[in-house]
């Protein structure tokens, strides 16, 4: 299988073997906001092959210095919508599955049922966070989980840790 050459670079660092297992993969993003926008941007940038895109929420003039995704024209439409044509602007063969909805214990059985290879938990609220995080474990399916930044401005103070290590952040 050639590789697109949108990857060429890509290919250069990590090896064709990689690539082509990046674009074998699928990631999960659940919360297209701040975080989860720029995350699932970087995946299909980086020649992840699938990703499944999950939030209920549509663009705010508020989101807009804050959210790549959010801009004058995409205010009042679906972050999953906006976010699906901006990927395939990027890249064309990027497979997407979006979901216009909110994730809780009732819902995660569905939104997930595409057995995603990771995910990465960009949610903001507590009840939906754990839910994922939760049916994560019980399967099996590693998951990044981004906790609170909200209003701090010491970001000399940021870790990657276990969540079982952390401290100071309700989220978490």
């Amino acid at each position: 299988m050639a590789i697109d050459t949108r990857f060429a670079r890509l290919e250069l660092a990590l090896g064709l073997e990689a690539v082509r297992r990046l674009l074998r993969s699928t990631v999960a993003v659940v919360g297209i906001g701040g975080v989860g926008g720029i995350a699932v941007e970087t995946l299909v940038r980086s020649a992840v092959g699938h990703v499944i895109l999950i939030d209920s929420d549509h663009f705010q003039r508020t989101d807009i210095n804050r959210q790549v995704f959010a801009l004058e024209s995409t205010v009042g439409r679906p972050k999953v919508a906006v976010a699906a044509d901006r990927l395939r602007d990027i890249h064309p063969g990027v497979r997407i599955t979006a979901y216009e909805a909110f994730f809780e214990v009732e819902t995660a059985e569905r939104l997930l049922a595409l057995q995603p290879d990771a995910v990465i938990d960009a949610i903001d609220t507590v009840p939906s966070k754990i839910a994922l995080i939760v049916y994560c474990h019980e399967r099996g399916i590693p998951v990044i989980s981004v906790m609170g930044a909200a209003l701090r401005t010491d970001y000399s103070r940021i870790t990657v840790t276990d969540i079982s290590r952390t401290s100071g952040c309700p989220l978490a």
